[in-house]
């Protein structure tokens, strides 16, 4: 996700380039940082059927957006 490139000569100094890689940093955080808080009523629903419930409802919101 960063690269980085050290150039230069001990005598005149070395010289440090970094970067990000977008797209690198857009997938992490899709995968890492896109996390949810789900608050239910289903008292009785184990957090499987809860996630499995909005999983599932997540899904076909997208397909009707299609």
């Amino acid at each position: 996700m960063i690269s980085f490139e050290l150039t230069g000569e001990p005598q005149a100094g070395y010289r440090l380039s970094f970067g990000i890689d977008v797209k690198a940093r857009k997938a992490l955080e899709a995968e890492l940082f896109g996390k949810r808080v789900l608050f239910t009523d289903r008292d009785n629903w184990s957090i499987a059927e809860v996630v499995a419930a909005y999983r599932s409802s997540r899904g076909s919101r997208r397909t009707s957006d299609r």
